[in-house]
């Protein structure tokens, strides 16, 4: 840039920076961080639900961000009514953010590959008119039990996962209301009670995911009651954000194509109500002992 513009460069690229055009990157980072992989149920889910804690902990900790339902024709731009319902072209710009993500935390992206919710109603290439048509039905389909064969999938891909990355901890969802959010929760699970070699000796973490928190404050209480009642034991772990609220939000930014600007309040009030005194916080737990079932009974 300061090749092409001269001498006013720099003021260009404060203009982009402030504009949020473009990104500083840090061009290194320590060697010998502590390796974590970060299971999300979808792009955007460990920047809004625990990016404060990520960035805090980003020159210690060397992150590994695994996308579960990382095919996906959604965002903000279908919603509003514009004819975008490419399959291939929606999960590339998804996959490129949460690249970007990574990028600015010194991580890394897996892409896992599988189908979010809203695809898996019908798997082909909408049209405007069967996206009015179907738009409810659609949005009830993010709600519904997942059936044996999507928890097979899901489950077996956490496997990979885990066996593919040895990492010092693992931090999976709680499981907020969506059944992307529950699939990935309860394939944690399964594969934790079947497969116990695979986390032998690693540091588990469950993160309460924003912003259910505040859309549905009583979800939480419930999903940590279920586990509780079915054997879990779990340590309050929740880190203060205050500090680093306006760079956790200019990390949710960088999912441009969702609706990261509506979510910025719930973000905010999730944050508020999980903190154990005035300001924010970002609900996490160390997982101490398994539960004795898998599912959540409510």
């Amino acid at each position: 840039v300061r090749e092409t513009c001269g001498e006013g460069a720099d003021k260009a690229i404060n203009e982009f920076l402030r504009s949020k055009l473009c990104e500083v990157l840090e061009p290194a980072f320590p060697d010998g961080r502590r390796r974590i992989l970060v299971i999300e149920p979808h792009a955007d889910d460990a920047a809004i639900s625990i990016g404060g804690t990520i960035w805090i902990q980003r020159h210690e900790c060397e992150f590994v961000i695994a996308t579960m339902a990382s095919r996906s024709n959604h965002t903000r731009y279908r919603d509003m009514g514009f004819n975008f319902f490419a399959i291939d072209e929606v999960t590339k710009i998804r996959r490129l953010e949460s690249e970007l993500f990574a990028k600015l935390i010194g991580g890394t992206h897996v892409t896992v590959g599988l189908t979010d919710a809203d695809l898996r109603y019908r798997d082909a290439t909408w049209t405007r008119d069967f996206f009015r048509r179907h738009r409810m039905s659609i949005r009830m389909s993010s709600s519904r039990t997942a059936g044996d064969q999507e928890r097979v999938r899901w489950t077996d891909a956490v496997r990979r996962l885990l066996a593919e990355h040895q990492t010092a901890e693992v931090w999976f969802p709680l499981g907020g209301p969506h059944t992307d959010h529950l699939l990935t929760a309860e394939a944690c699970y399964e594969v934790f009670q079947s497969n116990p070699s695979l986390i032998s000796g690693r540091v588990m973490r469950v993160y309460g995911e924003f912003p259910y928190a505040a859309r549905y404050p009583h979800h939480m209480n419930d999903a940590l009651n279920a586990l509780r009642n079915s054997g879990a034991v779990l340590e309050d772990a929740r880190v203060a954000i205050d500090k680093v609220r306006e760079q956790k939000l200019r990390l949710a930014s960088i999912y441009d194509s969702q609706d990261i600007h509506e979510m910025r309040n719930d973000i905010d009030s999730s944050a508020s109500a999980h903190s154990s005194c005035a300001g924010r916080a970002e609900a996490l737990w160390i997982l101490w002992e398994l539960p004795k079932a898998i599912g959540y009974a409510w």
